[in-house]
């Protein structure tokens, strides 16, 4: 069995690799000027339209291996805020994930609006767009198909209306990332700007995404919930129905009644 490089193995193989396109790829560079942020503080940033070529500079045998082998730790030092700050906004954001607080809370309200399916799927479909935009929300998000699928394919959809709900809302979240410090903060800082910049277009973005997503998911929703027959996995329709609720003996808001109690501990970690 392949076994999956690590990280560290991952990202040497690309400073090695980058170093070799150095000897292939002409040398150039960007004109700088300074520019006076929002905050008062000034910050060295890129001018458009001013690359221009320079000469590479004579290079012994031992400059490529110590540009090889120092490339990590000075990396590190260029980018120390943002280093910091994804430690601290990512320790923050595992700290919440490990309160059960945000899956506490889409189950609960799964509970609530189990049978209200034409209010669900808007609304569950915002509420995953937010942590999409908000914190990037992906991986984090794969506990809960387990609960949405057989709650929506006992409703009468099928399981990618489920699965949309999830994937879309997310990922059309985490497209706009209005404030995502591990998308867009991290962007910003590297290109030396404030992440207000282009804030309100993302917003704009966001809302416009959001809205086309959640138009999409329950025009197909509701093509298939009046003809069965339309839908893309129809074929596979009394396997996923077998599979996903009558296996475990569910009924709808069975999953998510038997899930995390939503404690007042848990809304007043959403809340701060």
């Amino acid at each position: 069995m392949i076994k999956m490089p690590s990280s560290f193995t991952i990202i040497f193989s690309l400073i090695v690799f980058v170093t070799i396109l150095t000897y292939v790829i002409p040398a150039g560079k960007f004109d700088k000027e300074f520019k006076q942020m929002g905050d008062g503080s000034k910050r060295e940033i890129i001018v458009a339209g001013t690359y221009q070529y320079v000469d590479r500079g004579p290079r012994g045998f031992l400059h490529p291996i110590m540009t090889i082998l120092t490339a990590m730790s000075k990396g590190m030092e260029h980018a120390v805020e943002v280093i910091v700050f994804v430690l601290i906004v990512g320790g923050a954001y595992g700290i919440i994930m490990k309160t059960g607080a945000i899956d506490a809370g889409i189950y609960f309200l799964i509970k609530k609006l189990g049978h209200k399916d034409k209010l669900l799927i808007p609304l569950l479909m915002f509420i995953f767009s937010i942590g999409g935009t908000v914190t990037g929300m992906s991986e984090e998000t794969l506990p809960f198909y387990f609960v949405m699928i057989p709650l929506i394919v006992t409703l009468g959809y099928d399981s990618l209306v489920g699965a949309a709900i999830i994937a879309l809302g997310a990922g059309v979240g985490t497209m706009a990332s209005t404030v995502n410090p591990f998308a867009t903060g991290i962007a910003s800082a590297i290109a030396s700007i404030s992440l207000q910049d282009g804030f309100y277009f993302r917003i704009v973005l966001y809302f416009v995404s959001v809205l086309v997503a959640i138009i999409y998911v329950c025009v197909y929703a509701s093509k298939i919930k009046k003809d069965p027959s339309k839908s893309l996995v129809y074929s596979q329709k009394d396997e996923h129905y077998q599979y996903f609720v009558k296996k475990d003996g569910l009924s709808t808001g069975d999953n998510a009644q038997n899930a995390l109690e939503f404690t007042f501990a848990h809304k007043l970690v959403l809340l701060l």
